[in-house]
């Protein structure tokens, strides 16, 4: 299993890692971060921002469904999500399928913990 989260470093600094069979290792954007990050808060925001910068497009050619938009009830074949903290595909319409929607329809939140076995 892969369990990953900010933790805090020996000098008491955070960083986003990995826990793999015991082993823990900086992952995600913290391995370019060399001297860590004061707050968890600032190591999960870090983490949080990587992953909604970075978002993949996904199309559905069989399948359309309403646009996760709130005040949006158009139909689309497309949507957004990134790589391990929303896998699961988020449906947009062209309007709306940027990272700024995404991260209102997901916004950031304190205590992330994934646990993944792949």
């Amino acid at each position: 299993m892969n369990y990953y989260e900010a933790r805090a470093q020996l000098d008491g600094r955070w960083n986003w890692t990995l826990m793999n069979g015991g082993a823990i290792t900086k992952t995600g954007p913290c391995l370019e971060h060399e001297d860590g990050h004061a707050t968890k808060e600032g190591a999960e925001r870090h983490f949080y921002d990587h992953e909604t910068s970075s978002l993949r497009e996904d199309t559905f050619p069989d399948v359309q469904e309403v646009c996760a938009h709130p005040d949006c009830n158009r139909w689309t074949q497309k949507a957004l999500s990134s790589r391990i903290l929303f896998p699961m595909p988020t449906p947009l319409c062209d309007e709306h399928r940027n990272a700024d929607t995404f991260r209102q329809i997901h916004p950031f939140y304190r205590n992330i913990v994934i646990v993944s076995s792949w």
